[in-house]
């Protein structure tokens, strides 16, 4: 490895990080030099659009980068970093961690340092419409920076959970524990439908419920389309169709009729229920 190993500067990177990558391989090729023979050495390795000056003083890394942020290409730099920020978006099929770290990459890059403008950037660029806003309430009131990617971390982890359309999902009574279920068997009386009831057992088809768009129109399936395609997520206050595994049919209920063990409204599955999702 020679001189030519070491990083050269053009503008396309921050002034902070080329510095750190440049003493890194200055000390790896073994180069024990003082401070402003450094120096003399990374100025050999800037672009000449950037510095091209030689009457220009400078002995030490602080000037060094004073000298490159007072350069327009820094400026640029900053606001294609801002830019890309604002970009950044995360869906069901990001990692968690390469979004986190790519976030903070360019809150770096832009130096937005300041905690409010942090998670005002934040806020907008997460998929808030997912959730309540209890949710992004936790990051707009975080204290510290360590406590917006702790409330962030979390906020991303829950949106990896959620529920999507082609979903398949059970349904639990959170007193009882016992599970929506269904099958086969219909009404006697009132609606003469399939019976949709709770029961405490391991989950098999019928209790097994497919994530759909709603329907539309009554008698007409509901279909996919383009902002409800299969495997994108289900919106906080979607409605949406649920449909049994086991028996094919859809969840609803009527208001007319009796169940005749409770007395409560009839749960059967042909036509539709109205359910608002929420993910939690």
């Amino acid at each position: 490895m020679s001189f030519l190993s070491l990083p050269e500067y053009n503008g396309s990177c921050h002034p902070d990080d080329w510095l750190r990558n440049f003493k890194f391989v200055a000390a790896f090729l073994g180069r024990t030099a003082s401070e402003s023979e450094l120096v003399n050495l990374a100025l050999l390795k800037i672009s000449r659009s950037i510095y091209n000056d030689k009457n220009i003083q400078i002995s030490k890394f602080s000037q060094l980068i004073e000298l490159l942020k007072a350069d327009p290409s820094f400026k640029i730099f900053k606001i294609n970093s801002e830019q890309k920020l604002l970009a950044l978006r995360f869906t069901y099929l990001t990692h968690v961690q390469d979004f986190t770290i790519e976030l903070r990459q360019l809150l770096s890059d832009a130096e937005i340092f300041d905690l409010r403008l942090q998670k005002q950037f934040i806020l907008k660029i997460l998929p808030t419409k997912l959730f309540p806003d209890a949710y992004s309430l936790k990051i707009a009131e975080s204290l510290t920076i360590n406590d917006v990617f702790i409330n962030l971390n979390n906020f991303l982890l829950q949106y990896k959970r959620v529920v999507k359309y082609g979903s398949v999902i059970t349904l639990r009574h959170i007193d009882t524990g016992k599970l929506l279920s269904s099958s086969v068997e219909i009404y006697t009386g009132g609606s003469k439908q399939y019976w949709a009831y709770a029961v405490d057992r391991r989950a098999t088809d019928y209790e097994s419920w497919t994530v759909m768009p709603e329907v539309l129109q009554r008698y007409i399936p509901p279909e996919y389309g383009s902002d409800k395609e299969k495997g994108s997520p289900v919106y906080y206050g979607d409605q949406i169709t649920l449909m049994n595994n086991g028996t094919g049919q859809k969840l609803h209920s009527h208001l007319e009729f009796e169940s005749p063990i409770t007395s409560q409204q009839e749960g059967n599955q042909v036509s539709i229920f109205f359910l608002l999702l929420i993910n939690n």
